[in-house]
């Protein structure tokens, strides 16, 4: 989301700050895990945000983001990262994925990574019907990238679903 306001804004004060704060979490939080790679990136990015730099944000984000990603793929097996739990899915309803959805995006618009990730783990335990959970893996995707406007749309394209789905059944 920050990095989407600074190209949208070409830089202004309150964007560069937001990004400068998220890439700093994200520099520390790979560097308490050892994470050198990406922790120095980010640094790099954090200084460049500082210092309002919009050209070198703007060609070093991308790359920073694609390497980010690929440590979930790497660190599969470690921690229990990537661990599928076999969880016997409740029902689900329009009411229970408005509220998750309400927490998730209030979450990322807060960078409260942990909730965000805490909510969409909890949204994966219900089933909402085929046609509404095959919105799942994009808000999943969309709060692993912290991309709160993809979250956005894939949390209200599950709920237009649901809505639809409640409207047959009332029929």
């Amino acid at each position: 989301r920050h990095f989407e306001e600074i190209k949208e804004t070409k830089g202004s004060s309150e964007a560069f700050d937001g990004y400068r704060i998220l890439v700093h979490s994200m520099k520390g939080l790979a560097a308490t895990v050892g994470i050198v790679p990406l922790a120095g990136p980010a640094k790099i990015l954090e200084f460049a945000a500082k210092d309002k730099n919009l050209d070198e944000v703007v060609s070093l984000h991308p790359i920073f983001i694609k390497e980010w990603n690929s440590y979930r793929e790497k660190l599969k097996g470690v921690f229990d990262i990537g661990k599928e739990e076999i969880i016997e899915k409740k029902p689900g309803n329009a009411n229970i994925c408005y509220k998750l959805s309400r927490i998730i995006l209030m979450s990322l618009y807060n960078m409260d990574i942990d909730t965000a990730d805490m909510s969409v783990k909890k949204l994966k335990e219900f089933t909402f019907g085929e046609e509404a959970d095959a919105y799942l893996p994009a808000v999943e995707a969309a709060v692993v990238d912290l991309d709160e406007s993809a979250a956005k749309s894939a949390l209200q394209e599950m709920l237009n679903v649901l809505k639809l789905q409640e409207t047959k059944d009332h029929e």
